[in-house]
């Protein structure tokens, strides 16, 4: 054919070279995967699939680890200061700063996590 390639009757296939080496072509002109490249393809496929399983996993237990902070967050301010433990505005604002910051600090993490993940799956 036009690249060099020899049809085989028998085969059903071209047979041609691929990076110096004598190789197998479908009539459509892919290159037909040695059992080594087809194995070594297939870990490649189960190892993505099980690192976004986990990354699924991660970003499931964050929003969860999240959810139980929103529930459990200190309150920043003591305007129903008979329901709170809090009732000085300068307590309850000493507590809420740390939280904040821890927020801030796992939001970034999860950010970086997820473009790290994206990155390696591509």
């Amino acid at each position: 054919n036009e690249t060099g390639w020899l049809w085989s009757e028998q085969l059903g296939l071209y047979v041609g070279l691929h990076q110096s080496q004598l190789r197998y072509f479908t009539p459509e002109g892919k290159l037909v995967l040695t059992e080594a490249e087809q194995k070594t393809q297939e870990a490649q496929r189960e190892k993505r699939k099980a690192d976004r399983e986990k990354l699924r996993a991660d970003r499931e237990k964050l929003r969860a680890e999240q959810a139980i902070r929103q529930k459990i967050a200190w309150p920043t301010s003591c305007e129903n200061s008979a329901s709170t433990p809090m009732r000085s505005p300068k307590i309850a604002s000493r507590f809420a700063q740390p939280v904040m910051k821890f927020e801030k600090l796992a939001i970034a993490s999860e950010t970086a996590l997820i473009r790290f993940a994206s990155s390696a799956l591509r």
